[in-house]
């Protein structure tokens, strides 16, 4: 049998800004691109938001094309597949509204005040918090952060036609060898595509080309070595910059030699149908999401750029202006300053995520509509996905391993101890080199529906490591920032269940009243989750200050973290516990000390554990068959119980010891507090 699928999909997106009256120009702000009349978005110390948001004035077209064909032939004791599938995305992008930009303010009283900083070289005498003047009287606005609008010239915003291709082909046979054993064997191979954009705008650096090309000693005379465009780029390439061979953003071509084998098993050991093995291992290749690489790259010069706020920023002028073509690398080694270019970047050599899975699983009947399930069940990710490195953090330069002829370290000099010398200290990277391990022993005993009774029971300890963890740590070693995945639960136990009250016989109105109820639910019993616990007073001397986990003390173990007692004892704050951790197993006055800024804290990933869950949700409902629009028409009444016996579930403490005030605090909750709903539903 051959089955072909030819498929065409268009998701269609147009918002436009509720009142476009007020612009920035008609309240006295410069705008940030000239010609986008329209109005900065303002968060004000989450109290509330102005002039719409980021994402309000955009349109967006994403079409699909999908061509696959298999072919199925059962031939004696073999069922052969064959199959291959091509898929082609098209995702053009207007986004005008990021060309607002965006303000932020920590309080209502800087939004009304939008003073500016010190002026250079005033602070901390004679302008200072006593003597402010007309500024905030530090070296910060009060205007603390904008978000991402465009380089001048585009009074259009950002403009993409991303494009990317995929395709895959397959071969598999399910083999029964004969009636108690059948052996399936498979093997995949996929192409999954980089993106492109039509109009040639993913412009890159390569950390190669950075650490291969000079730089300038001034902004007078710096270069564009490190800067990549695509062989697509529609304008002047520059001196310096290089263009690739390729339309994509990373060095590295999608791999063609995604083959992706597997086999699985099941067999009936016995002569009797209750017990059965079933196992299996397998390749898993999956693309990463385009929208998170397109993240990385979407935001570069010489389209677009980080306006981000200047130390004098003001609401008249809050935005520095972010120029026009490529910045330049330079770096001054008698000041110790540099060009800090600060972009997010697409790694150049990008790898296919890979997921390798198996498991092992043993099936028992054990009585008639019961069965016993007990399994492992793991995977092993590599290439996977990762966001919020930091590749240019600083080493520790010393007499005898200078670094660019540093030889001493200080928060003043870091700029001059980064591996790529002209970039930002803490510029970002998308790449696919993360890694996790998952392993699981699983336990599962169903009861199928008999006498008005279904449930099942769900047992399951597992241990999940993961690369999840990158922005605390060391930077240039991984294994400091592999540990505990901090989303999983080691232990979790479910059952729900389905249970028709039985009535026995009832005729008339006592059938009405007394029959067609029905109890079910859902009972969890879980871990909590493992917390990393933090101290951003550590790295200052990498200049990656909030980067750093605690300082665990001399003789102090995972096991002093946690306070003594029970757990309401433990909540701190307005309770008047201890809270939930312990602050006395964490240090700064040790070396390499965390409060001197030159450790990352030698605590680990996922040391203790959150407050755990036991939760019952559960729904009684009657039926009644009543007639009316058809004869078989019922109505059901139903009233659901969430959090049924109001059981405190407590939400995970603050971790960050730098903030003795809350640290170890619990100040929410997990799950709400018991809530009741009812439902009438007339069923015809």
């Amino acid at each position: 049998m051959n089955e072909a699928l030819a498929s065409f999909q268009r998701n269609y997106t147009n918002d436009l800004p509720l009142n476009t009256t007020n612009t920035n120009p008609s309240v006295g702000i410069t705008p940030t691109t000239p010609g986008i009349n329209a109005f900065s978005p303002m968060v004000i110390g989450g109290l509330f938001q102005l002039g719409g948001g980021s994402f309000d004035n955009q349109q967006m077209a994403v079409n699909t094309w999908v061509f696959s064909d298999q072919i199925s032939w059962v031939h004696g004791k073999h069922t052969l597949r064959v199959g291959a599938e091509f898929q082609r995305i098209q995702w053009n992008w207007d986004f005008i509204s990021i060309a607002k930009g965006a303000l932020v303010f920590v309080n209502f009283n800087d939004f009304l005040l939008g003073h500016s900083a010190c002026a250079p070289s005033t602070f901390p005498f004679p302008c200072n918090s006593g003597s402010p003047g007309n500024t905030t009287g530090l070296p910060v606005s009060n205007i603390i952060a904008e978000i991402l609008p465009t380089r001048a010239g585009s009074p259009n915003g950002l403009i993409n036609g991303y494009r990317a291709s995929n395709g895959s082909t397959f071969v598999q046979d399910d083999f029964k060898v004969n009636s108690r054993f059948t052996l399936n064997l498979g093997l995949r191979w996929e192409y999954d595509g980089m993106p492109s954009d039509k109009y040639g705008n993913l412009t890159n650096i390569w950390l190669s080309q950075v650490a291969a090309t000079p730089f300038g000693s001034s902004p007078a005379n710096a270069t564009l070595g490190g800067w990549v465009v695509p062989s697509n780029y529609q304008g002047t390439v520059p001196a310096g910059v290089l263009k690739s061979g390729h339309s994509i953003a990373s060095k590295s071509d999608p791999s063609l030699t995604n083959f992706a084998p597997r086999v699985g098993f099941a067999w009936r050991p016995l002569d009797s149908n209750r017990f059965v093995v079933r196992g299996g291992y397998g390749f898993f290749y999956d693309r990463v999401p385009g929208d998170s690489m397109i993240e990385s790259v979407q935001l570069m010069p010489p389209y677009a750029g980080n306006a981000s706020a200047q130390t004098a920023a003001t609401l008249a002028q809050p935005f520095i202006n972010p120029g026009t073509g490529f910045p330049g690398r330079w770096v001054d080694f008698s000041t110790g300053t540099s060009s800090q270019i600060n972009q997010t970047i697409l790694a150049q050599q990008f790898f296919t995520p890979l997921v390798y899975s198996f498991n092992l699983n043993f099936q028992y009947e054990i009585a008639p509509s019961w069965a016993a399930e007990v399994g492992y069940v793991g995977s092993h990710g590599i290439h996977q996905f990762t966001s919020g490195s930091a590749p240019n953090a600083p080493y520790l330069a010393s007499p005898s391993n200078p670094i660019s002829g540093v030889t001493t370290n200080s928060t003043t000099n870091y700029l001059l101890r980064v591996p790529y010398l002209g970039l930002s200290q803490n510029f970002t990277q998308e790449a696919a080199n993360g890694d996790f391990k998952f392993n699981s022993l699983q336990a599962t005993l169903p009861k199928q529906f008999s006498k008005g009774l279904s449930l099942q029971a769900a047992y399951t300890f597992s241990r999940v490591f993961s690369t999840g963890n990158l922005a605390f740590g060391d930077q240039h070693n991984y294994r400091d920032m592999y540990g505990l995945n901090p989303q999983y639960r080691p232990e979790r136990f479910t059952l729900n269940y389905s249970w028709d009250i039985p009535v026995g016989n009832l005729t008339g109105a006592a059938s009405k009243v007394l029959g067609g109820w029905n109890l079910s639910g859902v009972t969890t019993i879980q871990d909590g989750t493992p917390l990393t616990i933090t101290d951003k007073n550590g790295a200052s001397i990498f200049g990656l200050q909030g980067f750093s986990r605690a300082q665990m003390c001399a003789g102090a173990t995972y096991a002093n973290i946690a306070t003594p007692g029970g757990l309401t004892s433990r909540l701190g704050g307005a309770s008047g516990g201890s809270g939930y951790l312990s602050s006395q197993a964490f240090c700064t006055n040790q070396l390499p000390a965390i409060g001197d800024g030159t450790g990352y804290g030698d605590s680990g990933i996922g040391v203790i554990l959150g407050p755990g869950q036991f939760n019952w949700d559960v729904s009684l409902a009657k039926t009644t068959r009543v007639g009316g629009l058809h004869e078989d028409a019922t109505v059901q009444f139903r009233a659901e119980f969430f959090n049924l016996f109001n059981h405190s579930q407590f939400s995970n403490p603050a971790v960050a010891v730098d903030s003795p005030a809350s640290f170890g605090q619990i100040t929410g909750l997990s799950v709400n507090p018991r809530l009741i709903q009812f439902g009438l539903k007339y069923i015809f």
